[in-house]
C-alpha cells in the first residue's frame, strides 16, 4: 500500500519538471499539474484506503467542495504573512496598527481553518471508517509537502535566487 503513495509522489516529481522547464507561463501549469496530481493521488487513495468507486467519487466530491475554500485561506494567510514581514523589515519602523492588524487576521483565518477541517472530516466520517479518514489524511499531508518541497526547488533553480546551504 505504502508503495502506492510513494509510486504517486514520484509521479509528481516527474510530471512537474517537464511542465516547468518547457517554459509554459504559471497560469497554464499549475491547472493542468494540478489536475495530473489529482488524478494520480485519487488512484493511489483508492488503492491504499481500498475504496469503492462509490466512496472514492463520494470522498472526491468531499475533497471538490473543499479545496477552492482551503486555497482561498491559505492565500489570504500568506498575503497577511507578506504584510507581517514587510512590517517588520530591520531598519524600517514597524507600523504598530498594522502589525496587529495582521497578526488578528492571521488568528481569524487560522480559526476558520480548523473549522473546515472539521467540517471536512465530518463529512467524510459519513464515507470512510476513521482509518481510512487518518491514511487519507497522511497521504494528503505526504502529498503537501512534496508539492512544498518541490516549489522551494524549482525557486531555488531560478537564476539569481541566493541557494541554501
Amino acid at each position: 500500500m505504502m508503495r502506492a503513495t510513494t509510486t504517486t509522489l514520484l509521479l509528481l516529481a516527474a510530471f512537474s519538471g517537464p511542465l516547468a522547464a518547457q517554459g509554459i507561463p504559471d497560469d497554464t501549469v499549475a491547472p493542468r499539474l494540478r489536475q495530473r496530481i489529482e488524478a494520480n493521488f485519487r488512484v493511489a487513495a483508492r488503492e491504499e484506503l481500498g475504496l469503492t468507486d462509490d466512496q472514492a467519487d463520494k470522498v472526491f466530491a468531499v475533497g471538490v467542495r473543499y479545496a477552492s475554500r482551503r486555497r482561498d485561506l491559505e492565500a489570504a494567510h500568506r498575503g497577511q504573512n507578506e504584510l507581517l514581514a514587510g512590517e517588520l523589515r530591520p531598519g524600517v519602523a514597524a507600523n504598530t496598527t498594522a502589525i496587529t492588524r495582521a497578526l488578528d487576521s492571521i488568528a481569524a483565518l487560522q480559526v476558520m481553518q480548523a473549522r473546515l477541517f472539521g467540517d471536512e472530516q465530518r463529512d467524510l466520517a459519513a464515507i470512510l471508517t476513521p482509518v481510512q479518514r487518518g491514511q487519507l489524511y497522511r497521504m494528503r499531508a505526504r502529498l503537501a509537502d512534496r508539492i512544498m518541497q518541490l516549489r522551494e526547488e524549482r525557486v531555488q533553480r531560478r537564476p539569481g535566487v541566493l541557494r541554501r546551504p
